[in-house]
């Protein structure tokens, strides 16, 4: 697995080696501090000791800052870990949802997961075992993750969202808060004790004792827990007890103010203060738990989250690793009494108490690319292969599949075609072709003749012969339109595809023969489209769009010769309007397919995949898959009565001879139009950003991204 690495730089004009070597001589406390007008954040460490804090002339807390290169959008961390044995720091870019790794030994800076964490709170790390930890509010799970990066499993899931969290090394316990939100009304708050696998869950708070804490931390000289809360005179709090819930008392209380993140250092608890004061300032509150002293640091950026740069308290105590000698192959996780339980990533299944299997499907399934999880996985669409549904994970002996990103079915012999981002090649079977653009889609022809591929300005094929392909299309120079997907019409041979223009929003449906030539719009002015497919059951045309929500249906019997009407309200097309049906206000659809009378859609704000039986309509829209995959970015099914039913009678009657049956060789998928930049849409949505200038950052985003090698 390749990571994005960069290098850490220091704003303050030290060299950086200088840096690196004075946070490892000295015991640090870091933040993250956020820049509000310039949409940025950084990592600020300063000596843990309060003693040795030093103020600049205008009063600010004396910090150094961490920048890295390679940044090319907006930052603001959320969640936030520290070990100082491992020599790492982790914190999230929720704007991205990027899990991002600072190597303090090396200066490394590297993208350990993306994808997954778009929902992170709060991040917590065993020494032990090695193994992050995190809560997600938005799927309402805790994850675990092993230091490789490419294994991880949930140790909680609750209709009640985690929030706070924290780990005990010696007593092998996590610590966490759980509350439910509605309009700022909080509910069924509760502070839970488990063992590191998640079992032997206990609340040992219950609101009103506990009512809505952010943060919390471990003084492990004494035992005690310290939370951030709130009381019901609407204070900002910082509150303690034992282990087990006893003990409990109001440590500190702030009026006007936020606390967010909490830390422990020797006896002092850091408290950041999200809430900046008349003078836009923000501030640190440190308090000693004998109560005997008390400091309050002022910083110009937002200070949420805080972490201790230092040799673990707890160092000295012997803790055996439960894991040590485990031969679990994705994930061990320590539990009660000194033991381990293996664990796997998902669409694996457990066997032998350590192996991690994937029982593929070999027929009648849906193909789903992962980004965040960079797997392949399979979803049954009938009920005599598998509980239609249940996710299963697929390996490929042939190829890693987190270098795929636009993949195709061979139509004749399942076989695969994809272009190798980190090679930068077109991989088709045996056959390689360099290319030094970026391949938005792939896709071949039912007969296995040739392979077709778009970029954002052009249309390709390859015979797999040829040492350059032949360029089939290309928009104009002066143009903003940039091609999206294309599909092959094997009945009629021609080339459908989307031709999408970022500034006006919307896009043509054009098509051609299969040479590029003769090219005529179909469809125009689709707002805001990037996927296609058809469906050769029907003979249907299906185009999706991605804000509005409506799949436009055009009847291709007939449409070969000439087209009746461009406009996409054309009374012969149908269209299903999915927007009323969809449970979330905020969405972005990028893929569609359609098999067995139902069109499966991909849902790259939300990480879902939804599906409709077509002749019902959108009223029959219902989830597909569950809540397992976390970032949809290309979607295909295979079905070998469904080609040998409709596609194969094509290609006997093009070569007058019949043809052997075809294998069952595990395909990909076609990928869509699926971006990097989906979490930044939805979060200028949130943030009450116009829909449309939302949407032309996603594509400016998009663009960019294109031209990166993600992995």
């Amino acid at each position: 697995m390749k990571f994005l690495t960069a290098v850490i730089l220091i704003v303050a004009g030290c060299n950086g080696q200088g840096v690196l070597d004075r946070i490892n001589s000295e015991d640090n406390v870091f933040f993250t501090g956020y820049n509000a007008p310039l949409e940025t954040d950084n990592l600020q460490f300063t000596p843990a000791n309060p003693k040795k804090h030093t103020t600049d002339e205008g009063g600010d807390l004396d910090t150094t800052v961490l920048v890295y290169t390679q940044e090319r959008e907006r930052i603001q961390y959320w969640g936030m870990a520290a070990s100082y044995e491992a020599k790492k720091v982790w914190a999230n870019n929720v704007r991205s949802s990027q899990l991002k790794q600072f190597d303090l030994d090396t200066g490394d800076v590297t993208t350990v997961a993306r994808d997954l964490t778009s929902g992170l709170e709060n991040l917590a790390y065993d020494r032990i075992t090695k193994v992050l930890y995190w809560t997600d509010s938005t799927d309402k799970v805790i994850r675990a993750i092993e230091l490789t990066f490419r294994h991880f499993t949930e140790v909680y899931r609750s209709e009640v969202a985690p929030y706070a969290l924290t780990v005990h090394p010696v007593k092998r316990k996590l610590f966490f808060s759980v509350y439910k939100t509605d309009n700022n009304f909080i509910s069924d708050t509760e502070l839970i004790k488990s063992d590191l696998d998640g079992g032997n869950q206990r609340a040992i708070l219950r609101f009103p004792d506990v009512i809505r804490p952010r943060g919390i931390t471990i003084d492990f000289s004494s035992d005690l827990l310290f939370w951030t809360d709130q009381n019901f005179l609407r204070q900002a709090t910082i509150m303690a007890c034992d282990l087990n819930g006893r003990r409990r008392k109001q440590f500190f209380a702030k009026s006007q103010s936020f606390l967010w993140g909490i830390a422990h250092y020797k006896g002092y608890v850091y408290a950041t203060d999200i809430v900046n004061t008349t003078d836009n300032k923000y501030e640190i509150e440190i308090r000693k738990t004998t109560g005997r002293e008390s400091y309050t640091r002022q910083l110009d950026t937002r200070p949420r989250n805080v972490a201790i740069y230092a040799p673990d308290e707890t160092a000295t105590t012997k803790v055996t690793n439960e894991c040590h000698d485990s031969k679990c192959e994705h994930i061990c996780l320590a539990r009660d009494a000194g033991g381990f339980v293996c664990k796997c990533s998902p669409g694996f299944t457990l066997v032998s108490g350590y192996k991690c299997v994937s029982d593929s499907l070999t027929d009648d399934y849906i193909l789903v690319a992962d980004l965040g999880q960079k797997r392949l996985f399979q979803l049954p669409i009938r009920k005599s292969t598998r509980n239609v549904g249940d996710l299963v994970a697929i390996d490929l002996d042939d190829v890693t599949d987190d270098r795929i990103y636009a993949a195709s079915v061979i139509k004749k012999t399942g076989g695969l075609a994809w272009f190798d981002i980190s090679a930068r090649e077109i991989v088709w079977g045996s056959k390689r072709l360099s290319r030094d653009d970026a391949v938005l889609s792939i896709t071949t022809g039912c007969c296995n003749k040739k392979v077709y591929w778009t970029t954002q300005t052009g249309i390709y094929s390859w015979d797999g012969v040829s040492s350059t392909p032949d360029k089939l299309y290309s928009v104009s120079f002066f143009s903003d339109a940039q091609i999206r997907q294309v599909v092959v019409d094997c009945k009629a041979n021609l080339l459908y595809w989307i031709e999408y223009d970022s500034f006006y929003q919307n896009a043509n449906v054009k098509r051609s023969n299969l040479k590029g030539r003769d090219v005529e719009t179909v469809l125009r002015s689709v707002p805001n489209s990037f996927s296609l497919t058809i469906d050769y059951e029907s003979y249907t045309l299906h185009v999706l769009t991605a804000l509005e929500g409506v799949v436009y249906s055009i009847p291709l019997k007939g449409l070969e010769k000439s087209v009746p009407s461009t406009s996409p309200n054309h009374a012969g097309y149908t269209r299903t309007k999915l927007k009323p049906h969809i449970k979330s206000n905020v969405f972005l659809l990028l893929g569609i397919v359609v098999v067995d009378g139902y069109a499966y859609v991909t849902d790259d704000i939300n990480d879902v995949i939804m599906r409709f039986n077509l002749k019902r309509g959108a009223s029959s829209l219902e989830h597909y898959g569950g809540n397992q995959v976390f970032f949809p970015s290309a979607i295909d099914f295979y079905s070998e009565s469904y080609y040998t039913k409709y596609l194969r009678p094509i290609c006997e009657a093009r070569i007058g001879s019949r043809l052997p049956p075809p294998t069952t060789t595990t395909p990909a998928p076609t990928t869509t139009a699926g971006s990097y930049c989906s979490r930044q849409y939805y979060k200028d949505i949130s943030e009450g950003v116009n829909k449309n200038i939302a949407f032309s950052l996603y594509i400016s985003c998009f663009n960019t991204f294109n031209n990166m090698i993600f992995f």
